[in-house]
């Protein structure tokens, strides 16, 4: 997913499950075991969803447990592991790696310079 501020929760992905037994026993309830505002889980269908902050500058990867489990007696479930990776944008400017007060230089050129001629190298 794309880093953002979601103000709402916007589905991202889903998990799907299923039971070979039949009636209730074949019913199935999806919930996260991983404590998170960020993301919740339908219960019926398994799509996930986020609203957030989601700054790949501060964290690349989100982890999510599911547990999938059955309406049977007794109830039966089964987990997975979801890896939600962050992509980035283009959010940060480059910044100079000399402090402010050493960013002027003074640049000679030789007027019989050629064209494409390096003048000066400045590192961001």
């Amino acid at each position: 997913i794309q880093e953002g501020d979601y103000t709402s929760f916007v589905p991202i992905d889903a998990v799907n499950a299923s039971d070979a037994d039949s009636g209730l026993n074949s019913l199935i309830t999806f919930s996260l075991m991983t404590n998170t505002s960020l993301f919740k889980i339908n219960p019926t269908s398994g799509e996930i969803l986020v609203r957030g902050d989601l700054d790949r500058e501060q964290q690349e990867t989100y982890t999510l447990h599911v547990l999938a489990t059955d309406h049977g007696t007794p109830w039966l479930n089964n987990t997975c592991t979801v890896i939600i990776v962050i992509e980035d944008i283009n959010d940060n400017p480059p910044r100079f790696v000399q402090p402010p007060d050493r960013m002027k230089a003074v640049v000679s050129v030789d007027e019989d310079a050629g064209i494409g001629t390096e003048l000066f190298q400045a590192k961001a």
